[in-house]
């Protein structure tokens, strides 16, 4: 891929698309993906939306499904953004296909330790302190993180790729 694109905004200018936003757009777009094949693990592994529910309730004082897809897809645009920006500072973790994908499949298990697993829990209980539930072994075997486990890597999988592939393709369409 070429390190800038040029293309008619219409006007008698013309717009200079670099690589790195092709790259960010890809990781969006990226983020888009996994947050929706980790949704879809969602919806079928536990009954009634319940994931959805919490996510929502996580941040409001409301149980609403339909939300909780929302944050969690804007919650994977956000990620998927910062795995953008770090492809760019660490250009060869992202220079073929195999390193992409396998360093957005690490990136989605930091994402369960940080996010799903040491986030998660301290704005569930609400409580700074709740951290100190990290060192009980049972949560981290436990079914639900066992899930979120495969979710994130499925996650970090569909990021990787989607990522990979996505400027070359927007670059041929000429976007």
């Amino acid at each position: 891929m070429s390190n800038t694109t040029k293309k008619s905004s219409g006007l008698d200018d013309e717009i200079e698309v670099t690589t790195k936003e092709l790259l960010i757009l890809g990781a969006i777009l990226g983020g888009v993906a996994g947050g929706i094949a980790f949704g879809v693990l969602m919806a079928i592994s536990v009954p009634n939306f319940g994931m959805f529910r919490a996510i929502s309730s996580l941040f409001l004082p409301i149980e609403d499904p339909l939300l909780g897809i929302g944050i969690h897809i804007v919650i994977s645009v956000i990620f998927g953004t910062i795995f953008g920006l770090f492809l760019i500072w660490q250009p060869k973790t992202g220079e073929n296909l195999i390193t992409t994908t396998i360093s957005g499949i690490i990136y989605g298990f930091i994402l369960w330790v940080v996010a799903g697993q040491f986030l998660f829990i301290i704005i569930a209980e609400r409580d700074l302190f709740a951290f100190t539930k990290l060192f009980d072994v049972a949560l981290w075997i436990s079914t639900g993180a066992l899930q979120s486990f495969v979710g994130h890597v499925i996650y970090g999988l569909f990021l990787g790729i989607v990522t990979w592939y996505m400027p070359t393709i927007l670059e041929k369409l000429g976007l």
